[in-house]
């Protein structure tokens, strides 16, 4: 998983007041959900690991600090992950229930958003989406196959289930008095069974370009859509890092502001906001 940000949290300059600075996280109150860019490289085990460790968990934080004010802001909620179509059997389809003002709360409107966010983001940081996960081994060489990357991925996958023997190259459903078949495959003590990797399927010609891609990096910078172009590896080249590119998105529950300076007694100020059912919002003053 490669988590970005591109002009989210930017640190407050030092003129902005204590009150703009609630109204920014009112606002993100109001609103209920913040965009956080995330990338997952199907068929490699790190990336599946972390969206899977983001979906089991019910619980969220996000730690926003101002160093040149020293005010700490730390929403905690829940995350929602909207992945590509194609990876919706695995990473899950997004939010359900949450309702805000421009959305009906359909899988359509999140993934609009999903490829809304991916369009604005620059041309240099949409060709990142097309790169090899950050901090895995360039263990493909320029003149890596097809083949090879299959066989990577493949083995990745393995790893990423916990398997002792091959997985099957289609997911099957048993149940304990179902025949089995000749090959089993032995799953870790998780609370729920997972289903293998899915390896992303791509048009077979750029496909057979990822070998270099993986080693060279020869994309650094992609047009928003593959309308904007006429080459056609650029095309393919930007489908293939919107199927990569996935969307977070947040819903606060709850707001905690700390200021540890500039107080009129010299005592830290600590305020919380929750959330109600009913959309409102409870203020409360806390010790520091």
């Amino acid at each position: 998983m490669q988590c970005v940000q591109e002009g989210l949290w930017k640190e407050t300059p030092p003129q902005i007041t204590l009150i703009d600075s609630l109204k920014r996280v009112l606002l993100l109150m109001c609103v209920e959900w913040v965009c956080v860019k995330v990338s997952t490289e199907p068929g490699f085990a790190k990336a599946f690991e972390d969206c899977e460790t983001l979906e089991l968990s019910q619980t969220h934080e996000l730690a926003w600090h101002l160093p040149k004010t020293n005010d700490l802001f730390i929403l905690s909620g829940k995350c929602f992950l909207v992945p590509a179509p194609s990876l919706s059997g695995r990473l899950g389809t997004g939010p359900r229930g949450i309702v805000i003002p421009v959305s009906d709360g359909t899988d359509d409107f999140w993934q609009d958003e999903r490829v809304a966010q991916f369009r604005r983001l620059s041309p240099r940081f949409r060709a990142e989406f097309s790169w090899p996960p950050t901090g895995e081994p360039r263990g493909l060489s320029a003149s890596s196959s097809h083949q090879d990357i299959n066989t990577t991925q493949q083995a990745l996958s393995d790893i990423s289930l916990s398997s002792s023997s091959p997985v099957p190259s289609s997911p099957t459903t048993t149940t304990p008095s179902a025949p089995q078949s000749s090959t089993t495959t032995t799953t870790s003590s998780r609370s729920k069974p997972l289903p293998p990797v899915p390896i992303l399927q791509v048009k077979p010609k750029y496909r057979a370009s990822i070998a270099p891609t993986l080693h060279t990096f020869k994309h650094t910078s992609l047009p928003a859509s593959p309308d904007d172009t006429t080459d056609e590896e650029v095309k393919e080249a930007v489908e293939f890092a919107l199927e990569n590119f996935c969307l977070v998105v947040f819903r606060v529950l709850k707001v905690e502001y700390v200021k540890y300076q500039g107080t009129v007694d010299g005592v830290p100020e600590r305020r919380v906001w929750t959330a109600n059912r009913d959309g409102s919002w409870l203020e409360e003053a806390l010790n520091p």
